[in-house]
């Protein structure tokens, strides 16, 4: 496989650590590719405030909008240090709510992560608007972490076939154990039922993103796989939603870092990963049958 030159479609000129991580969702009802992100949501650029913006593409990803400030139209968003994703967002096939584009992400708080919590957005009007929905809050909520704590962020989300919402999600001071949290939404990412707030022990994890993907009804899964640091990077793979994972395909084992799951086609899933120390960029083409 090639690629293409590298096409920096936003800048942010001499801010420092300007960027931050964003997500990208397509709508395909309309055919169009909205991308969201972050500007100095940690709070290291100086003469700015966090900012959050949204950019939209009509051929798939080739050229792209203006940035526009989402607090406009969105007042929520006005100075909140949201990080969107990182990864990807959907958009509902099945009931409830179908059509509907759903986005993760977790705010940012510096001072000992003692308000940074988990939220997902959803929109009904193709990306115009936004409404924080279902929120999963750091606990003890208004208190310095430690390690042990609930402290949920950076998810990556699908759909299963029942409509309801799967969510996979770092787990940062190993709530319980060094693996996942996974959370599911039944009414389009309103809400989540702590009934349905759990870990996976069997998905074991350094405090990283991770990546998730539902290809042909095969979930697959990406992150660095140990307990012991960020490195060995293994895509998982489950025949039943998540229950049971059936095996494994490792990537790579050295230093491994945030990945990113994508269908390539029918019989072909990809993923794209930071590898040594974030100095390189791996992909894997993985053949399904």
């Amino acid at each position: 496989m090639t690629w293409k030159p590298t096409v920096f479609i936003v800048d942010d000129f001499k801010a420092k650590n300007g960027l931050n991580i964003g997500m990208v969702v397509v709508d395909r009802t309309i055919n169009v590719t909205i991308m969201t992100f972050c500007f100095c949501v940690h709070n290291l650029c100086s003469d700015h405030k966090p900012m959050n913006y949204i950019m939209r593409s009509h051929d798939w990803g080739y050229t792209w909008s203006d940035p526009e400030d989402l607090s406009v139209k969105n007042p929520y968003f006005k100075d909140w240090p949201y990080c969107f994703g990182p990864g990807y967002g959907i958009q509902k096939q099945y009931k409830p709510h179908v059509g509907r584009l759903i986005s993760c992400g977790h705010t940012v708080d510096r001072d000992n992560f003692k308000t940074q919590s988990m939220y997902c957005l959803y929109s009904d009007d193709h990306g115009i608007t936004w409404t924080v929905g279902a929120t999963l809050y750091g606990m003890p909520y208004g208190m310095g972490k430690k390690n042990g704590d609930f402290l949920a962020g950076e998810p990556q989300l699908v759909e299963l076939p029942d409509g309801s919402i799967f969510v996979n999600i770092r787990n940062t001071h190993g709530y319980h154990c060094n693996c996942r949290i996974i959370a599911k939404s039944f009414d389009g990412g309103e809400t989540f039922p702590l009934t349905n707030v759990t870990v996976d022990p069997n998905l074991v994890d350094p405090g990283c993103e991770g990546s998730l993907l539902l290809h042909k009804n095969i979930m697959f899964f990406s992150n660095p796989n140990s307990s012991a640091g960020r490195l060995n990077m293994t895509v998982k793979y489950s025949m039943d939603y998540g229950k049971h994972w059936n095996g494994d395909i490792h990537i790579y084992s050295d230093i491994s870092e945030y990945s990113c799951l994508a269908d390539i086609d029918e019989n072909h899933v990809g993923v794209l990963y930071e590898r040594d120390h974030y100095q390189q960029m791996g992909f894997a083409k993985i053949r399904l049958n």
